[in-house]
């Protein structure tokens, strides 16, 4: 059975580059040139719903990508700098609920990120820096009641922090120091 098809160029994969599951439907389609990944890169589910898209220059993730799930629906999508992660990120639930948002740096979480829950509750409002969680934090119940917030210093706590009840009221406060 026919796996893959493309042409070679001096020992390097050049030009369009088709992979084929065992029962021959298309799995992955994309370009080479000298020998790299280069221009728009698709795979697809054996349903032939497409999973994944993107863009590579030079061997390396570059711009927006997008996937999704095997009914077609949109899973998530973000954009990639040089083959790094970079930029602001999206996923979704399979029923388009929101799942999060969140902005990378250099393949590393950077800014603020939000994550809700299928019922569209936000259950965690946070912000990185460099990786590490810093700065304000909040989070939620399933409901979307608060349940702590407080500051996050270089992936520590730090200062004042409030826990809730499960109900909603304040439960304690704590101060963090270094």
């Amino acid at each position: 059975q026919l796996q893959t098809v493309g042409n070679w160029n001096d020992d390097k994969r050049e030009g369009e580059w088709n992979y084929y599951y065992p029962d021959g439907s298309k799995w992955r389609k994309g370009e080479f040139s000298a020998g790299k990944k280069h221009g728009l890169w698709t795979t697809w589910f054996e349903s032939g719903i497409k999973l994944q898209e993107g863009r590579y220059e030079n061997g390396k993730e570059e711009g927006l990508w997008k996937s999704w799930y095997a009914d077609g629906k949109q899973s998530d999508e973000g954009h990639f700098s040089q083959g790094l992660i970079d930029g602001l990120w999206k996923g979704w639930y399979p029923d388009g609920t929101q799942r999060y948002e969140g902005h990378w740096a250099d393949n590393r979480k950077n800014g603020q990120w939000k994550h809700w829950n299928e019922a569209g509750h936000m259950t965690e409002n946070a912000y990185f820096k460099g990786g590490e969680l810093h700065g304000p934090y909040s989070r939620y119940s399933e409901n979307g009641i608060p349940e702590s917030q407080g500051n996050y210093k270089e992936g520590k706590p730090h200062g004042s922090w409030i826990y809730f009840f499960p109900e909603g009221g304040k439960l304690r406060e704590t101060n963090y120091v270094d």
